[in-house]
């Protein structure tokens, strides 16, 4: 499951998260494409905004960085 996918089930949209997070939309949307990445206070500042571990969201980041064109 990708970051998008795991924010979706959160049911919050990128500007929501990223208004959490205190970063701007496109920060959330370059992390979903794996274009970015966060720093691990952030990786656990998604964890605790989603419901989801730490694991996941690593989880998640490593998916968007396979699917992205080389």
């Amino acid at each position: 499951m990708n970051l998008g996918e795991l924010r979706e089930r959160a049911n919050l949209t990128q500007q929501e998260l990223a208004e959490l997070l205190e970063v701007n939309r496109v920060t959330i949307a370059r992390y979903e494409r794996g274009e970015r990445e966060p720093s691990i206070q952030t990786i656990i500042q998604i964890a605790t905004h989603l419901c989801i571990t730490t694991d996941e969201v690593i989880r998640a980041l490593l998916e968007a960085k396979k699917e992205e064109p080389q």
